[in-house]
């Protein structure tokens, strides 16, 4: 039977063949659908951005210790970090980058 826009009603499609929708890198291939695959590959992405948290760690942490010797730099910077403690050195005494003249 059609309908009137001429698609086939009512015509079974067969199911597709276990693997068949699998990732390429699947070693079973016995899933029925993709996410059947992708949820039994048990994919983490969030460990993927590791170096970038390492990064955004040790400019924090670097802040943190310049504030705990009193100096204040400009931005949470790694870069801005070292400046101001450059500073301070030269200064003798705790940079301020919101005062840098007083």
């Amino acid at each position: 039977m059609t309908s009137p826009y001429g698609v086939s009603v009512g015509v079974d499609i067969p199911p597709a063949p276990l693997g068949s929708r699998c990732r390429t890198a699947c070693t079973t291939r016995d899933h029925a659908t993709l996410g059947q695959c992708l949820r039994a590959a048990n994919l983490h992405t969030s460990q993927v951005d590791t170096t970038r948290e390492k990064a955004w760690d040790a400019e924090v942490g670097a802040y943190r210790d310049a504030r705990r010797q009193g100096v204040q730099p400009a931005t949470t910077r790694l870069r801005d970090t070292h400046r101001a403690l450059d500073a301070s050195d030269r200064l003798g005494a705790p940079f301020d980058a919101g005062r840098p003249f007083g």
